[in-house]
């Protein structure tokens, strides 16, 4: 179980796979979004039924982690949420796949630290969760449908990873690669938990095609989005627990 200490908001953020299609408006069915944020708050809720926690969900498709530490005073601290979950990173990769790998983790390492201070001064018993970006060759580029976890019923639509041929594939996994270790690091600094996701997803591909569990290399399906939910309960039971 994932006990809270009282009730209080739990807050989800980061980018589009957090977004999950949230509604901007006050509509129970759509406002927390779908995807594995859905899942998990849905098991926190009745962990804490007799408390009544309320979730809430800001993350923002495109939404990179320097945007995420720009915004955070409007964002996330108004709220001054019991829990946080962050995921963020793949847009700042896939803004910096040409530049010095060193530079890059630098830069994004100080997104989160500051981040990570500003939240423990305002919230100094927060607990947060600092999820790893991850990234899996869908390898789908020659049939997007095939191996997609739902038959063809609907519209064509065109993967955002057609054009991501191996060279594209080798730069972003170096990317988040470098990027792991000192984000895992960073987080226990603060006395944060981190999510790993990377190597969940590694080793779920070896099972079945990549594309069943993430759809254009970056966007997990909804089968990926329950895997990283059961991943992220694992993490909250074994830190809170």
């Amino acid at each position: 179980m994932i006990k809270l200490d009282n009730g209080g908001t739990v807050l989800f953020t980061g980018d589009s796979i957090t977004h999950g299609g949230r509604g901007l408006c006050m509509d129970g069915n759509h406002i927390l979004g779908h995807g594995y944020q859905e899942i998990v708050c849905g098991r926190i809720a009745l962990d804490n039924l007799e408390k009544m926690p309320k979730f809430m969900n800001k993350g923002v498709s495109g939404r990179s982690m320097r945007e995420n530490c720009e915004q955070w005073e409007t964002d996330v601290l108004p709220y001054r949420p019991v829990l946080i979950s962050l995921l963020a990173g793949i847009n700042d990769t896939a803004k910096a796949l040409d530049e010095d790998t060193d530079a890059f983790v630098k830069r994004f390492i100080s997104y989160v630290d500051s981040i990570l201070k500003r939240t423990f001064d305002a919230l100094p018993d927060v607990k947060f969760f600092v999820c790893e970006p991850f990234y899996l060759d869908a390898k789908n580029r020659d049939d997007q449908y095939k191996y997609f976890p739902h038959p063809v019923c609907e519209s064509d639509f065109v993967f955002g990873n057609k054009n991501h041929d191996e060279k594209t594939v080798a730069k972003y996994r170096e990317k988040l690669s470098a990027i792991s270790s000192p984000l895992c690091a960073k987080a226990k600094e603060y006395g944060a938990f981190f999510v790993p996701f990377q190597d969940l997803f590694d080793k779920m591909s070896q099972t079945v095609h990549p594309s069943y569990l993430v759809w254009d290399n970056i966007h997990p399906t909804f089968v990926g989005h329950r895997l990283m939910a059961e991943r992220w309960i694992e993490t909250a039971e074994k830190a809170l627990g």
